[in-house]
C-alpha cells in the first residue's frame, strides 16, 4: 500500500483554485504526519480540509488510473466529523460520509444541512423536504423521513439528542 497526500482546494474565485499531489509515503501515519507539516506551509496555511490521503495498493490497477492517467477526484472540500468520519461534498449538491483516510463513501445523496453528533450524523435535504441520520456504529442510513415529528422523536429514543442546529453545508468551505 502508498499512500499519496493531495491537496484540493476550490474557491468562489477560481484564479484561487489548487491541486498538487504533495508526496506519497508509504504508511498513513506517516502520511498524517505529512500533512499535519504542509499544513503549516505558506502555500497551505489554513486550508488543512482541502488534504486528502489516498490509499492505493501497488501493482493494483486503480480505478482512477483506468484510462492510462489520473482523473482528480470532483470532491471539492471535506469536513472532519467527531470520531474517525469524514463528510465529503462532490459536485453539485452530493455528500457522502466515508472513514478518514479512506475513499470509499458508505452513501451519496443530495444534501443541504446537517448537524453532528458522537453517534450519528443528521442531514437535511431541503428541497425533498427529507431527513436522513447516519449511525456511526451501523455506518450506514437508518432513518430517511419527511415527517418531522417523527425525525425528532426517533433521535431523542435512540442518541438522546433533543434539539437540532443544522448547519449550511456550504458555509463549511
Amino acid at each position: 500500500m502508498v499512500y499519496e497526500l493531495v491537496f484540493f482546494y476550490w474557491d468562489d474565485n477560481p484564479d484561487n483554485d489548487d491541486y498538487v499531489i504533495v508526496a506519497v509515503y508509504s504508511s498513513y501515519e506517516l502520511a498524517e504526519r505529512g500533512l499535519e507539516k504542509f499544513a503549516e506551509q505558506p502555500r497551505f496555511k489554513g486550508k488543512k480540509d482541502a488534504f486528502y490521503i489516498c490509499d492505493y495498493k501497488i501493482n493494483e490497477e486503480s480505478g482512477t488510473w483506468s484510462e492510462g492517467f489520473f482523473s482528480p477526484s470532483p470532491t471539492y472540500f471535506g469536513i472532519d466529523l467527531l470520531g474517525e468520519y469524514r463528510m465529503r461534498k462532490y459536485e453539485g449538491e452530493k455528500i457522502g460520509i466515508c472513514i478518514k483516510g479512506e475513499s470509499k463513501d458508505f452513501f451519496v445523496l443530495v444534501m443541504h444541512d446537517y448537524q453532528d453528533f458522537e453517534r450519528c450524523t443528521v442531514l437535511r435535504n431541503t428541497e425533498l423536504n427529507k431527513m436522513y441520520c447516519f449511525d456511526k456504529k451501523k455506518q450506514s442510513i437508518i432513518l430517511e423521513t419527511n415527517s418531522s415529528d417523527e425525525f425528532y422523536q426517533f433521535l431523542k429514543n435512540q442518541y438522546d439528542v433533543n434539539e437540532i442546529k443544522w448547519s449550511l453545508i456550504d458555509d463549511e468551505k
